[in-house]
């Protein structure tokens, strides 16, 4: 009997994740879209600058989020350290 209702437990934990990342995924797609070319023209700006890379990483943080914020949408560091990573790749193919 126990097993029956762990398996039943454990199935439906399973399913909450699925639904969970599948909107996590979602709602990271959408921002992702919604910011990437914003976020490449302002890591293309800060390329030449005379900053540091940890500096450039902070400016280009602040300005993305300024952004975000400036349009009400809800984001996570995590997704703007995910534009700026992104953005970086794209600067270095171009150069």
């Amino acid at each position: 009997m126990f097993g029956a209702i762990k398996r039943f437990f454990l199935s439906a934990l399973r399913n909450l994740w699925k639904m969970i990342k599948k909107v996590i995924s979602g709602a990271l797609e959408k921002f992702l879209a919604d910011f990437l070319d914003i976020a490449l023209d302002i890591v293309k700006g800060l390329v030449n600058s005379d900053l540091s890379s940890e500096e450039k990483r902070k400016k280009a943080f602040s300005l993305i989020e300024q952004k975000v914020v400036a349009k009400g949408k809800e984001y996570h560091d995590s997704w703007i350290n995910i534009l700026i990573e992104l953005s970086c790749a794209v600067v270095k193919q171009e150069f």
